[in-house]
């Protein structure tokens, strides 16, 4: 579970100078391998109704270039509640896990620079979470990258080359946590299959 004095130190630094959280892993092995073994075996869709899956692939082109994982959307923390807990327990500041999503990511998927949190809800992403459920043994590719663009939020980091970038090696089990209204990317899959959890971390 939540890590030792130097980790909790390290967090309490980032949250100090608004800054992002690096690669963490403190979910436990048993909830990560429950989650990958839903997903890998064909199980999840089959028995979490409710769930909605779309693959951004198959919509409209200008949709496609910008985001083109299989997204499993709607999956509640009645599903996975020990993964929910201890993502709340983990930033612990009173924010509870408002959404949760799981996203498969093939060769050539990718998406493109954007922002968590909504306009029209900004309480409820306070927290993006990004978890690595699975790799698969030919896995290639930069996943995760996070812009620093903590100067100003609404700035693309497209039309601004000069934003440094924050690339957090994942393994299967790591964690990322950001703010979120920062700007992030998930760069193309080169080759394998890379699955992820995402959550946002809010108040209802």
């Amino acid at each position: 579970m939540a890590g030792d004095k130097s980790l909790k130190k390290h967090i309490a630094y980032r949250k100090s100078v608004d800054k992002i959280y690096r690669s963490i892993n403190f979910i436990d092995e048993d909830t990560i391998t429950e989650m990958a073994e839903d997903f890998l075996s064909g199980s999840f869709d089959k028995k979490q109704s409710g769930v909605s899956v779309y693959d951004s692939g198959d919509r409209h082109q200008t949709v496609a270039n910008w985001r083109t994982s299989k997204t499993f959307q709607g999956v509640t923390r009645d599903f996975y509640p020990d993964f929910c807990e201890q993502l709340e327990d983990f930033v612990n500041d009173g924010t509870k896990v408002t959404q949760l999503d799981i996203l498969l990511y093939e060769k050539g998927d990718k998406f493109e620079p954007h922002q968590d949190r909504l306009s029209s809800e900004p309480h409820k992403r306070m927290w993006s979470t990004t978890t690595v459920i699975h790799l698969s043994d030919d896995y290639a590719g930069h996943g995760l990258v996070i812009y620093d663009s903590n100067d100003d939020h609404e700035e693309n980091p497209k039309k601004n080359p000069e934003i440094q970038l924050f690339v957090p090696r994942q393994n299967v089990g790591d964690t990322i946590i950001f703010k979120g209204d920062q700007w992030h990317e998930v760069k193309s899959t080169e080759q394998g299959t890379r699955i992820v959890a995402v959550a946002w971390l809010g108040f209802e």
